[in-house]
């Protein structure tokens, strides 16, 4: 069959005018295989920057995103994110790197109108930047959520007080340890009407 996604390793190849072969290489991609998934890995905010202003991006349905960087740089990629119209056609987006509440606040600024799935992670995202997301209306139209591994307590109290999500089908809130008590106010829930599939892989 054909590759799920297409990878880069900004580690084995580092620099911003990287970026131009990757985009010509994407091109080439495009060409020849039905993949508009790219992942790209250890890249820095200077590489990202370069590879958003690439145009081959506007091909692109889904995009992972693995920066090696701390909360600043997160908040700084996101809105480097955020700000690229080459984007607009995404319907997947996956960021692993810290979001806090700035990385939030211009997330929910982004062109993603057709964006049906998001797993960003949620180590640093507090109730605040969750309360940002969910005001995006690209957010509010999610059929598929992840908030994987140590989402804060205060947080998944604060998913249990968000209006409701009548398009959300899946949410995925494994590898989580939270207290009992936010799971007995989660169950008690109604910010979930449609939801179909609950994920709790590795949680107590």
């Amino acid at each position: 069959g054909y590759p799920r996604f297409l990878t880069y390793d900004g580690c084995e190849r580092p620099g911003s005018k990287a970026m131009r072969s990757l985009a010509s290489a994407l091109g080439r991609a495009f060409d020849a295989l039905p993949t508009r998934w790219l992942v790209v890995g250890g890249v820095t905010v200077a590489q990202l920057t370069a590879l958003l202003k690439q145009r081959v991006l506007a091909g692109l349905t889904e995009l992972t995103v693995q920066l090696a960087a701390n909360e600043d740089e997160g908040a700084e990629a996101a809105r480097l994110l955020a700000a690229c119209r080459h984007l607009r056609n995404l319907r997947g987006l996956s960021l692993a790197f810290p979001v806090g509440e700035a990385a939030a606040e211009s997330l929910a600024g982004g062109p993603w109108e057709h964006l049906e799935w998001f797993s960003p992670d949620c180590h640093t995202l507090g109730p605040a930047g969750l309360r940002a997301l969910a005001g995006a209306a690209w957010f509010r139209r999610l059929r598929a959520l992840t908030l994987e591994d140590r989402l804060p307590d205060e947080s998944f109290a604060e998913l249990a007080r968000l209006p409701a999500f009548r398009r959300l089908h899946t949410l995925d809130l494994s590898k989580n340890g939270f207290a009992a008590e936010g799971w007995q106010a989660f169950a008690r829930t109604e910010s979930f009407p449609n939801l179909a599939l609950l994920r709790l892989h590795g949680c107590d």
